[in-house]
């Protein structure tokens, strides 16, 4: 048995068992998601300067917040914007500053960009961009993520950083969607079964209606399986370019919307031969 003297003097060294009443202020988190990000090396470092200018008005608040005192070096760590560019199947890692690390790193082998803080404790704020050349589960390449119990401040560095980020977010990011593989698998099971149905030259409406059937059940799995990994390659989530290039996703819809026109000029050159 422990004597209560011993006990009172154990429990005396330990701070009271914190609760969720103890807590005056309410953690705030505010997020945004995105399908793609395109951008040049200097629009990464634009973010990084943003990023460093709303984690040192939080130190700022915080010297003044206390009054001086505190522990100045906890606050200095847990506000340090730290930067990583990974890439090149994962063998390639380098942090530090985004200009220092993209001066000598190829930009077609960037894989992952990530810019953020890592604070110890919820005391401080915290700031997390991600960007990623591949879609997490959600279908998404890019989070950003602004954490803090200071409403204002919260609010006002998430609609900042946010429309930094959307800066870089191309026309064509909703081609990465999943529905759009699972529509082209949808019309290309149904074209398929149309040319079948042509060629066995059957005009019947059930022949149609099965067609229909069919293509609305395996089309999309088919979408799932084959466009959607295409999409990603041909669309990727992350690009990193040189000034005056051409993205990869605009070179793949300028060459989708040539052979498209290929096609409907010789269609139309055919139709005009059955014609005569």
């Amino acid at each position: 048995m422990v004597d209560e003297g011993d006990t009172d003097s154990s429990s005396s060294k330990w701070p009271e068992f914190p609760t969720a009443g103890t807590e005056a202020s309410v953690l705030i988190t505010r997020e945004a998601t995105f399908r793609a990000w395109v951008g040049r090396s200097d629009r990464l470092v634009a973010l990084e300067r943003e990023i460093e200018r709303a984690l040192k008005s939080a130190y700022e608040d915080l010297q003044v917040a206390e009054g001086g005192r505190g522990y100045p070096i906890a606050a200095i760590q847990s506000l340090q914007l730290r930067n990583s560019v990974a890439g090149n199947e994962g063998r390639m890692t380098r942090s530090g500053s985004m200009a220092a690390i993209l001066a000598e790193t190829d930009f077609r082998e960037i894989e992952n960009v990530s810019m953020e803080n890592f604070p110890a404790g919820d005391h401080y704020p915290r700031i997390s961009l991600q960007l990623s050349l591949k879609s997490d589960s959600n279908s998404r390449s890019v989070r950003l993520k602004v954490t803090g119990r200071d409403r204002q401040w919260v609010g006002g560095v998430f609609d900042v950083l946010a429309a930094e980020v959307r800066k870089g977010v191309p026309n064509w990011a909703p081609m990465r969607s999943p529905l759009v593989g699972a529509l082209l698998g949808f019309l290309c099971a149904l074209g398929i079964s149309g040319v079948l149905m042509a060629t066995r030259q059957r005009g019947a409406g059930n022949d149609l209606a099965t067609a229909v059937i069919l293509s609305a059940l395996l089309g999309p799995m088919g979408g799932f399986l084959v466009f959607n990994p295409l999409l990603e390659k041909l669309f990727p989530g992350l690009e990193v370019i040189e000034p005056g290039e051409a993205d990869r996703g605009r070179r793949t819809l300028g060459f989708a919307f040539a052979a498209l026109s290929v096609l409907l000029a010789i269609a139309g050159v055919v139709l005009g031969i059955m014609a005569l």
